[in-house]
């Protein structure tokens, strides 16, 4: 048996010789600190027109596979995934996103984030046959795939569909190219995929047959909040990662945002993610849940909830990365687009050590979503159009010559990451932006970073060419990059070219540099961009009466 107490003073010995493990993790507190500032985007006010949609099909996935990191040892991961059908003329073309994370195993805190794009085949009445490929970057501990962060995967799936859900099975490959886990860097297995088809808007080229929209409306809530686990007194770092270290875990503070969609008056679904402060930087958590919300009177709500995700790093225990969360609590809606919400809850590692007491605060924005179906138009007399832009990104890094990493080894000549942003127009040449970064490229695996700022395109409506100007802020960290505190800046010049009236591809050159000093690096950013707009119900004392 191991005597926690009498090891107690070895282990505070040993801090500074484990520093640099636990900072590598410091990657994750980004992730919260990005989403955290996407909740203006859907807040500022609504930009009115009369506008014509059309569904197009859209689906949400989960995936699982065991991936082999050692002799003996596997590590499972479970992928989140978000596909449209952009492409009227083939239907079965997809593309969309996703983030693979460690679920079971000895690796909670692996996370891959980057794109998807594939052909979901018809090949009988409700047969489909499913092949893709997946491009990403990311991380996580030094015994998974170290390396750049580069993660290939493809696949060939056979699915059955019941109505809007599908049930599949197939093989998947995965790739990391440049990792020095070369035993593991290739690899062949099963993989198990769950579907669920939800129809989204998209603007539509013709509107002449177009009717007035007149069908349900379901709520959208999004929320920043601030989580706390109260820690059980019991030893929760890692003991196989970190054995010396067997402290005990102090409480820690979390960061985060959730999207939360109902499927009835009652019932709802969401997606929340969070990065970890305090003793516990580097920790992250991704979950899914479901909820159950009792109206008490016009302005009070109790509501109960169930979440399931991955979580880890931090050297917090969760052990191969699965955490579950029951929560119970009430919600304050003080006007019909703005709520504040107080809940306690549990937070148990099953495979790990973490127990914890969890409280949350939270204050968001809520509207009515119509539920996309057929083509429909929008009359600014009852619903707002909210203006917002998405992209996918490629930058680059040249650092400076005579920096040095976190162990003094020197840069890649070229650092290279893959990423998205998302922005909200306030004006027709100003916008707040928002992204995050995942390493790719360079020997950084396991380096992100989220950034906030402005970005300014005068003259952005008129010509095929438009100057950008943007400013950014943000936090970064692992992959031993030598970033101070993690915060960092930046700020880059150069252009769009318009392909049609909402797609432009971008190119602009910059400058980023860590806020402290230890980091300096001239960037290409090189981004494929949409300008899109989804419709929301006006409150009800608002809305046009006929």
């Amino acid at each position: 048996m191991i005597d926690i107490d009498s090891e107690h003073n070895s282990v505070e010995r040993t801090g500074t010789a484990l520093r640099h493990a636990r900072c590598d993790g410091r990657r994750w507190s980004r992730l919260a600190t990005l989403l955290l500032f996407l909740l203006p985007f859907s807040c500022a006010e609504p930009a009115n027109a009369e506008s014509v949609r059309e569904a197009m099909p859209s689906s949400w996935r989960l995936s699982y596979e065991q991936l082999p990191i050692a002799p003996g040892q596997n590590m499972g991961i479970s992928g989140l995934h978000a596909d449209i059908h952009p492409v009227e003329a083939y239907p079965p073309f997809y593309a969309g996103a996703g983030v693979y994370g460690a679920s079971s195993g000895r690796e909670g805190g692996w996370f891959t984030l980057g794109y998807t794009a594939g052909v979901r085949y018809p090949v009988g009445e409700t047969l489909r046959l499913d092949g893709g490929v997946f491009v990403g970057g990311g991380g996580g501990s030094a015994l998974s795939f170290p390396g750049s962060g580069l993660m290939l995967r493809s696949h060939l799936l056979l699915e059955k569909e019941f109505g809007a859900f599908r049930l599949g099975g197939g093989l998947a490959h995965t790739d990391f190219p440049n990792t020095t886990n070369k035993s593991y860097a290739h690899h062949t297995h099963l993989a198990l995929d769950i579907g669920y088809a939800m129809d989204s808007w998209r603007t539509a080229a013709d509107g002449e047959d177009a009717a007035p929209f007149a069908g349900e409306e379901r709520e959208l809530r999004l929320a920043p909040v601030f989580l706390y686990y109260r820690v059980d007194r019991r030893p929760t770092k890692r003991l196989d990662r970190y054995p010396l270290q067997l402290s005990y875990q102090e409480s820690f503070p979390q960061l985060g945002v959730r999207i939360e969609r109902f499927i009835d008056d009652r019932l709802f679904t969401g997606v929340e993610a969070y990065g970890g402060g305090g003793s516990a930087i580097g920790w992250a958590m991704f979950q899914l849940c479901l909820g159950y919300s009792l109206p008490l009177n016009d302005y009070l709500r109790w509501e109960n909830k169930m979440a399931v995700g991955l979580a880890g790093d931090g050297s917090i225990d969760t052990r191969g990365g699965l955490l579950v969360q029951p929560t119970t609590g009430v919600r304050i809606q003080p006007t019909d687009s703005f709520s504040l919400q107080a809940m306690i809850g549990r937070a148990v590692a099953p495979y790990g050590r973490l127990r914890a007491t969890s409280y949350e605060l939270a204050s968001g924005w809520h509207g009515d979503l119509p539920l996309a179906e057929g083509k429909h138009r929008f009359s600014s007399d009852k619903y707002d159009m909210v203006p917002w832009e998405f992209a996918i990104t490629h930058k680059s890094y040249f650092p400076d010559g005579k920096l040095r990493n976190e162990v003094n080894q020197p840069y890649a000549s070229m650092l290279g990451l893959i990423g998205f942003e998302m922005g909200r127009p306030l004006l027709p040449w100003l916008g707040l932006i928002a992204s995050t970064h995942w390493a790719l490229q360079g020997n950084i695996g396991s380096y992100a970073e989220g950034l906030f700022g402005i970005r300014i395109a005068p003259g952005r409506e008129n010509g095929l060419f438009t100057p950008v100007l943007s400013g950014e802020i943000g936090v970064a960290g692992g992959g031993k990059m030598n970033v101070g505190n993690g915060w960092i800046r930046q700020w880059s010049a150069g252009g769009d070219l318009h392909l049609a009236p909402d797609v432009a591809i971008s190119l602009s050159l910059g400058r980023m540099q860590a806020i402290q000093n230890t980091f300096a690096a001239n960037l290409a950013l090189l981004t494929l961009r949409w300008q899109l707009a989804t419709p929301f119900g006006k409150p009800e004392e608002t809305a046009y009466q006929p």
